[in-house]
């Protein structure tokens, strides 16, 4: 072999790690950005969930309670929804099955998301009343990944043809 093509081969080898390594660490770092995000989301919810079921929670009110949990959980940013009485009996359960229409299985399995969890005390006064829990669901957070997963893979592929 030539040096020529030794050269040819090593910047093609070179090229093609760059880019691959681009891609990883894109969507590993893409991965927790989305994390923190939903973390956050999560957590703030939480909060002023557990804020606005204080008054019904006093007053036993489980009507009250779903129409204010049903009205957040219906918004389809959240995987789950629950509140917890004192004794830890469930009172309240909402539940969205993780699909997403537009990212397949496969990209879901390979990049598993943490369920960022959001918890806070529900309480009036000085009485606890309860626990409410939220879980962001991922489905935004897995199309936004899978969009960057093609367009870096674009990159990929052009700048591998290019430099063939």
């Amino acid at each position: 072999m030539t040096l020529h093509r030794r050269l040819i081969f090593a910047v093609i080898a070179l090229i093609l790690f760059l880019l691959t390594a681009n891609m990883i660490i894109t969507l590993y770092n893409a991965r927790l950005n989305i994390y923190q995000q939903l973390k956050v989301h999560s957590q703030d919810t939480a909060t002023s969930l557990g804020f606005s079921l204080s008054q019904a929670a006093l007053d036993k009110d489980n009507v009250q309670m779903s129409l204010m949990v049903d009205a957040i959980f219906d918004r389809g940013y959240y995987r789950r929804i629950t509140f917890k009485g004192l004794e830890g009996e469930e009172v309240i359960n909402r539940v969205l099955p993780l699909s997403s229409t537009d990212v397949p299985n496969w990209f879901i399995r390979w990049l598993p998301l943490p369920e960022p969890a959001g918890s806070a005390q529900v309480s009036s006064g000085w009485y606890q009343l309860g626990e409410i829990e939220v879980v962001s669901h991922p489905g935004f957070a897995y199309q936004d990944m899978w969009r960057s997963f093609k367009e870096q893979l674009w990159l990929f592929l052009v700048t591998a043809v290019l430099c063939y």
